[in-house]
């Protein structure tokens, strides 16, 4: 297993970045019941819904930035939701 990379290894992909995405009403339930209750209390759905929410994120922000496609590759795979 890879090791997990600290946030400052993503500041190049954010830098100077500002991002908005359309939450279905479900996902933004999702995102505010994580934030109340932390990730250890969703249920599976939840959780899914949640990392639709993550990936909409993450998909506007890899758009926004050109990367090889090697790094892109690992970079996606790192941030990949967990399927369960």
């Amino acid at each position: 297993m890879e090791p997990i990379m600290n946030l400052e290894a993503y500041s190049e992909l954010t830098e100077g970045g500002t991002y908005e995405i359309k939450l279905t009403q479900d996902e933004a339930c999702a995102v505010l019941k994580t934030h109340d209750y932390g990730v250890d209390n969703l249920t599976e759905n939840d959780l899914h819904l949640l990392y639709n929410a993550v990936a909409k994120l993450k998909h506007q922000i890899m758009a926004k930035h050109v990367v090889p496609d090697e790094a892109k590759t690992m970079l996606e795979n790192r941030l990949k939701p967990l399927n369960k």
